[in-house]
C-alpha cells in the first residue's frame, strides 16, 4: 500500500513545512511531516487530481527530492485518469534512492503544463539532513548535479519540461554536441517512451529524448 502511494503523492516533509495553495488538485492537505537522512514520514488529507494537462482524460504530475547541489534523491513521475482519488494518510514513508551529499533538502510536488494547464505547484519546501554541509546551488546559474556524467548527443532535438512533455521555449541541442545527463532514463507515463534528463543550468532541468544520448 505504502509503494502504491508513492506512484500517485509523495508530500512534504522536513522540520518546517509550508503549503502553497493552487489549483492542481482538490484536497492534499499535510498533516504532519518527519524528516531523517535517509527518508521522509508525511501524512495527509484525501487528494482528488482534478485537471486533463495531458488532453487524454490524465493529470500529469511529478514528486522530486533533490539535495543542496542538485543530486537527486527520488524522482517520480506518474499520471492518474482525471477524478482519480486517493485516501488520507496517517503515515507514508518516501524512501531516498540515494543518500543526500549537502543541504538544503528540497521537495518539489507539481502538476506539469500541458493541454493549455500551466504548470502548478503544490509544494516546494526545503528542510536539512542533520550534519550535512550546506552549498548555495543558486550563484550564477544552478549547480550540476552531482551524479550526472557527460554524454555526447545523437541527435537535433528541443528540450523538454518533462517526459513526453513541452519544448522548452527555443531551447534545443544538436547532434555531435555533449552534455551532462542523468546515466538513470525515465520511461514516460504518458506513452511508454525513455526519456534522459539533462543539465543546461536551467530550474528544473529539461528532458530529451533518450535515443539522442549516446
Amino acid at each position: 500500500m505504502v509503494r502504491k502511494l508513492l506512484l500517485v503523492v509523495v508530500l512534504l516533509l522536513f522540520f518546517s513545512i509550508a503549503v502553497m495553495p493552487v489549483f492542481a488538485v482538490s484536497g492534499g492537505q499535510l498533516t504532519g511531516a518527519t524528516f531523517d537522512c535517509s527518508k521522509i514520514d508525511v501524512a495527509y488529507g484525501a487528494v482528488t487530481f482534478d485537471r486533463d494537462n495531458t488532453g487524454f482524460g490524465y493529470e500529469l504530475y511529478r514528486v522530486q527530492v533533490t539535495d543542496g547541489d542538485g543530486t537527486i534523491l527520488f524522482d517520480r513521475l506518474n499520471a492518474l485518469s482525471v477524478g482519480s482519488v486517493i485516501g488520507a494518510h496517517d503515515s507514508e514513508y518516501i524512501d531516498y534512492a540515494v543518500a543526500p551529499n549537502y543541504n538544503p533538502i528540497r521537495l518539489r510536488f507539481y502538476s506539469l503544463s500541458g493541454n493549455g494547464f500551466a504548470e502548478q505547484y503544490i509544494w516546494d519546501i526545503q528542510g536539512e539532513c542533520a550534519g550535512l554541509p550546506y552549498t548555495n546551488a543558486a550563484g550564477p546559474g544552478p549547480a550540476r548535479p552531482s551524479n550526472f556524467v557527460m554524454r555526447t548527443i545523437t541527435c537535433d532535438t528541443p528540450v523538454y519540461n518533462v517526459p513526453s512533455g513541452n519544448p522548452v521555449g527555443a531551447g534545443r541541442v544538436t547532434m555531435g554536441q555533449t552534455w551532462f545527463v542523468n546515466p538513470t532514463p525515465i520511461t514516460s507515463p504518458v506513452d511508454g517512451t525513455s526519456w534522459t534528463e539533462i543539465f543546461v543550468q536551467s530550474n528544473p532541468n529539461p528532458f530529451i529524448p533518450t535515443t539522442c544520448v549516446r
